[in-house]
């Protein structure tokens, strides 16, 4: 039986992780829910995105300038990504709501780990890319999702850095979308265990995939 809130949080993580590529995307099996739909109208302000049906196309192009992003939740999958491709991007972030605290730590000492400065600014969260190191070795505090599929993002467009990240989270979502970044052309091993292993590559090509549910 599909686990629909693990279904969800899978797509949001896959559409979101199709802004790392200069080609053409297909994405079957998205969930037409009001998450989804507010991303994708998002993504319209600077790519030519549109959900038919159960189906997600994104046409290829570069990103120029800054990208902010509100959503709490999905929004910090942006921020390292984001600062890799057009060096600099924008969330913003509230450390409490009516759910409770987001603690973004984890999320702030990988991206340092990877070259980028974060700095938070009133209600905005700011990630400037500066240089990436040859290699970096990551360990989780504890297998987070988010946590680990933002970090996976971030890295695989660091060409010429190999990055270790362990005490990965593995749940089918996670592996859903390193399989999707894949079939994009990046270089992720260990996919569903508990050590990854990132080689960056310079750029990201077109897909055709199907998420699973």
């Amino acid at each position: 039986m599909t686990n629909y809130h693990r279904f969800e949080d899978g797509a949001l993580a896959v559409i979101a992780a199709s802004v790392l590529s200069d080609g053409d995307i297909e994405i079957r099996n998205i969930p037409d829910v009001p998450s989804v739909r507010e991303m994708i109208e998002f993504l319209k302000g600077f790519r030519n995105v549109r959900l038919d049906g159960d189906v997600f196309y994104s046409k290829g192009g570069n990103l120029d300038g800054e990208i902010r992003y509100k959503p709490v939740g999905t929004g910090i999958l942006f921020l390292g990504p984001l600062a890799i491709r057009t060096g600099h991007s924008r969330i913003s972030y509230n450390p409490g709501s009516s759910i409770g605290p987001r603690p973004i730590d984890i999320h702030i000492e990988g991206l340092k780990q990877l070259g980028i400065d974060v700095k938070a600014e009133g209600d905005f969260i700011d990630a400037t890319f500066k240089k990436a190191p040859k290699e970096a070795k990551i360990e989780m505090r504890f297998p987070s999702i988010r946590e680990t599929e933002h970090l996976i993002m971030t890295t695989v467009l660091l060409k010429g850095t190999t990055v270790e990240i362990s005490n990965c989270a593995r749940e089918p979502e996670m592996v859903d979308l390193a399989r999707f970044l894949n079939s994009m052309g990046a270089k992720i091993s260990g996919i569903g265990k508990e050590k990854m292993i990132v080689k960056g590559v310079e750029s990201l090509g077109s897909t055709s995939y199907s998420i699973i549910d």
